[in-house]
């Protein structure tokens, strides 16, 4: 479990150096964002299968370029699958470390303006227990990258 941690972090390290452009005039340095930047899921139990939309909030300009964070979610449950929603378009990663969570590492395509507050992720699950809530499913570990790959938050 643990190498498949360090897999992910250097696929989605490797992603950061690739997805970031140069040019933009902007001195090099990124805002500081204020308000704190968080991300949050919000899930749909649907029978047997569940529907997250994971949102970003606090970003009061797209200066997010890329971001990881974990998706917890209950025993029983499979992990289905991520798509990125609106200017999110870019690349991503997933790693199912096992039992209850998966880590997921996104880089916005090169070109597009960042990421600001807003929808971001839809992450789908499948064996969803009949005893499963909402608020079971949880979003942990987040980190967001500015376009030079520094972390900002």
């Amino acid at each position: 479990m643990k190498t498949n941690k360090i897999i992910i972090l250097f696929i989605f390290a490797i992603l950061m150096l690739s997805g970031c452009g140069g040019g933009g005039g902007g001195g090099g340095t990124s805002p500081t964002p204020t308000p704190k930047i968080t991300a949050t899921i919000n899930t749909q139990i649907t029978g047997s299968n569940a529907d997250s939309t994971i949102s970003i909030s606090g970003a009061t300009s797209p200066i997010i370029y890329g971001f990881e964070l974990t998706v917890n979610f209950p025993a029983g449950a499979t992990f289905g699958s991520v798509t990125p929603i609106g200017v999110n378009s870019g690349n991503f990663v997933d790693s199912n470390l096992g039992t209850g969570n998966v880590i997921i590492g996104s880089v916005v395509n090169t070109g597009n303006p960042g990421v600001g507050s807003g929808d971001v992720l839809s992450v789908n699950f499948t064996n969803v227990p009949g005893t499963a809530l909402a608020t079971d499913f949880t979003v942990t570990g987040f980190i967001a990258k500015d376009s030079n790959g520094v972390t900002i938050q």
